[in-house]
């Protein structure tokens, strides 16, 4: 199911444990649970990494994606390879002992620290053990 930027409410019972919906596609394996993919692209001038950005709005310290507000990022390759779908996937986790294969965090443009919360604006793509080149394999990575 494909949401616009400002998604209604009633659509909130499908994840009733977020705030807010903020991604792109609310997906699902038959009758399992509702999981949240967002769609980004490969960073224009640089094909090896992907663009992982959010608006910045109030209450952002960072314009990077919150790893809180997506189960998945899905990037499309097609700018490297041409082909309009080939599309990478990767689980919006951060990378750490139980989630080696997660994402780094972002850092603040101010001083370097790590803004844990939020992913780095552009990981490169592909990243064996991070990026896949389906959803299937990603699925059920913790």
């Amino acid at each position: 199911m494909r949401l616009p930027e400002d998604v209604a409410q009633h659509l909130q019972v499908a994840l009733p444990q977020a705030q807010k919906i903020s991604c792109d596609f609310l997906i699902r394996d038959g009758q399992g649970p509702w999981k949240r993919l967002e769609a980004k692209s490969l960073w224009g001038t640089d094909t090896s990494k992907a663009r992982l950005i959010h608006n910045k709005t109030k209450g952002w310290v960072t314009s990077s994606c919150r790893f809180s507000d997506q189960d998945f990022f899905a990037v499309n390759m097609w700018l490297r390879t041409g082909c309009i779908t080939d599309i990478m996937f990767a689980r919006s986790v951060l990378r750490d002992a139980t989630h080696p294969h997660g994402l780094p965090p972002a850092r603040s443009r101010r001083n370097g620290s790590l803004i844990p919360a939020h992913v780095t604006q552009n990981p490169p793509i592909p990243d064996p053990g991070v990026w896949f080149p389906r959803l299937r394999d990603v699925w059920n990575l913790p």
